[in-house]
């Protein structure tokens, strides 16, 4: 990290603790103010902060609740995939709500630093980039310097007078699907050729939608579907930082030209910031991490709330959440796809999640919906988490030309792996935690044999997490019966096809295929013996790919 970066510490505490709760003393509001004073950005920074206040004490909410706030929007816009349900409500409270405010004692505005206003900003918008709305005029390429106004009244002061356009930082090369650019709060259309201002974001809206933004120096970033890259920045004074930006959620690659010494690009999301000199990379924000890959070259990243940075070089990753350091993996297993419920990750699905990356493992997490065909195309093996409503997926996986490990029991007859749930083809049921090794000679047992306790559970946990429950299925002769429920036979609980194997809801496996004994609760249960079956299935699967 840089030293300008290093002496943010002590100032984004102060300004945590002031937001919390406002008690600084005042000795320590007045260090903050004068920290915090030196930006010639203060001006626009306070002018946001007080936008953002205001629309916060609509809903009857005061300033310091701001950060929670922040993160509560941002989980719900992950969990809801598009956003369109709470940002309609949100919408509404903020038009309708006459919750009487009461006055605050007067607090001398505070600059606000990136990683505290970023989050809070993109609330209002997100709100109007999420929403159809009645659209703005359209970007207009411009080659000139300056960026030229893309909304209404953009370049007028609240007067009415004239003032300067923000100069130009980039420009939107390609679009696909829908992209829009932001400025305070206000959307326009993002066309190829549009000029990004000084301090403006961009945002794609749908899973497919794509945007790629390139700079002078031709560095380019790509967003991917669902992307919010805001408070975009670059400055050749010397004395200034040089490129920076927010990215809020989604994910981000970039391919960045060597940068001027000592003034490296500089990525925040929520959870941490990224300095990069020159290099290819990815950062995914997924509502309560921050995951960076490196293609090629280096990048430092450490956490926001302190810690140490690593650096992370080509054919490795880092993960990054509020309260744990950076961890340093390898990417030389490949990519792992984990199908789940729910983006706001179970307490199992998160426990796989964490599995899959011990492996060396690259793990992408997504919903259900059908299947992408570039993530299929880039990914060694697909998880089907138990976490998803079988009803929400039914066989849209059934024929993928990709290994798929599935512990979800009412998704193993729509994949062709068993005889129809309602015969009794499969179930979950309670259970002693204990399984049978049929082939101890199978790589899928992991050198296991005879009765093995693979779940167990703390007898000072709560009742419901005591409960051990193991899936089941009733798969094909033509099938690689591992392991079986103690005293029921026709029960497999580990068990496996081969590609171009029979199975009973198909005459072909498009590829291996696993059925596991894990269930919701299963995986913070799991025994050494059920991480090696666990780790057994899944890089049996994956070798294949």
């Amino acid at each position: 990290m840089s030293e300008e970066r290093r002496v943010q510490g002590p100032v984004g505490e102060l300004w945590t603790r002031w937001l919390a709760d406002g008690q600084l003393t005042a000795a320590e509001q007045q260090d903050l103010a004068d920290a915090l004073d030196r930006s010639e950005r203060e001006g626009d920074e306070r002018l946001a902060y007080h936008r953002l206040d205001g629309a916060l004490c609509a809903l009857g909410r005061e300033a310091h609740d701001g950060g929670a706030f922040a993160r509560r929007f941002r989980e719900r816009l992950h969990a809801e995939h598009d956003g369109g349900g709470f940002v309609s409500s949100f919408e509404q409270r903020l038009r309708l709500a006459a919750r009487p405010v009461i006055p605050r004692a007067p607090v001398r505005p505070l600059r606000v630093i990136a990683w505290v206003a970023a989050p809070l900003a993109l609330t209002l918008a997100l709100t109007i980039a999420l929403r159809g709305g009645a659209p703005a005029p359209p970007a207009t390429a411009d080659p000139a310097a300056t960026a030229q106004p893309l909304f209404p009244g953009q370049g007028e002061s609240e007067s009415g007078a004239r003032r300067p356009v923000p100069p130009a930082v980039a420009r939107v090369e390609r679009v696909t699907g829908t992209a829009f650019l932001l400025d305070n709060a206000r959307k326009a259309p993002a066309h190829p050729g549009a000029w990004v201002g000084f301090g403006m974001g961009l945002v794609t809206v749908g899973r497919d939608s794509r945007a790629v933004l390139a700079f002078p120096d031709r560095t380019s970033f790509e967003l991917g579907g669902n992307t919010a890259l805001v408070q975009i920045s670059d400055s050749d004074r010397p004395g200034d930082r040089g490129k920076e930006a927010f990215l809020a959620r989604g994910r981000l690659g970039a391919e960045v030209t060597a940068q001027p010494v000592g003034r490296p690009m500089l990525i925040t999301t929520p959870q941490a910031e990224a300095a990069v000199v020159g290099t290819r990379f990815a950062l995914t924000v997924d509502g309560r991490s921050t995951r960076l890959d490196v293609e090629h070259g280096a990048v430092e990243i450490g956490r926001l709330s302190g810690g140490t940075p690593v650096t992370v070089r080509a054919a490795q990753f880092a993960l990054v959440t509020e309260a744990t350091d950076p961890t340093v993996l390898s990417t030389a297993r490949g990519a792992a796809l984990l199908v789940v419920g729910s983006l706001m990750l179970t307490p199992g699905d998160d426990r796989i999640k964490k599995r899959l990356e011990t492996l060396g493992f690259d793990v992408q997490v997504r919903g259900v919906g059908p299947p992408d065909p570039e993530e299929l195309r880039r990914c060694r093996v697909v998880l089907l988490s138990s976490s998803i409503f079988s009803l929400n997926l039914n066989t849209q996986y059934r024929d993928v030309p990709v290994p798929v490990v599935v512990w979800e029991p009412s998704l193993f007859d729509d994949l062709g792996m068993t005889g129809p749930e309602e015969h009794g083809g499969s179930g979950v049921l309670p259970s002693t935690g204990q399984l049978l090794i049929h082939d101890p000679g199978s790589p899928l047992a992991a050198g296991l044999s005879g009765t093995v306790q693979v779940i167990a559970a703390s007898p000072d946990g709560p009742v419901r997490a005591r409960r051990l429950e193991m899936s089941f299925g009733s798969p094909g002769p033509q099938a690689r019966w591992v392991a079986s429920w103690p005293g029921r036979p026709e029960r497999a609980v580990v068990f496996a096809y081969e590609r171009g194997t029979l199975m009973p809801g198909l005459p072909a496996a498009p590829a291996r295929r696993v059925g596991l004994f894990l269930y919701d609760r299963t995986p913070p249960q799991l025994t050494d013996a059920g991480w090696a079956l666990f780790d057994a299935a899944l890089l049996w699967a994956a070798e294949a790919r």
